[in-house]
């Protein structure tokens, strides 16, 4: 009996870690690559998974990421259009002084 109670409770935690580390990957990789990225609140994105907008996450519009990195932010952010980009772009973008911080 304890052991098919264990069984069942290690199902939605199992699946709340997953959903909290993929959470944990999106944002590791805003700050590994300084990622220029858009969010809007009142987008009707349809591929935004559920789960994560149930612990808070906010659905991207879109990513410009460098080109070597597409199929990474495509699998994290299932939601958003990601656009390729030379890291030299990335840079001027980071780096630009009109840009509010």
């Amino acid at each position: 009996m304890l052991l098919v109670l264990v069984a069942l409770l290690s199902i939605p935690m199992a699946w709340t870690a997953y959903q909290l580390n993929w959470i944990q990957q999106r944002h590791r990789f805003y700050d590994r690559f300084n990622v220029p990225h858009e969010y809007d609140i009142l987008v009707a994105t349809d591929g935004c998974p559920w789960s994560l907008r149930l612990f808070g996450e906010i659905p991207q519009y879109s990513l410009l990421v460098p080109r070597d990195r597409v199929d990474e932010a495509k699998r994290l952010f299932p939601e958003a259009y990601v656009s390729a980009a030379a890291p030299e772009e990335l840079w001027k973008i980071s780096n630009d002084p009109q840009k509010p911080k």
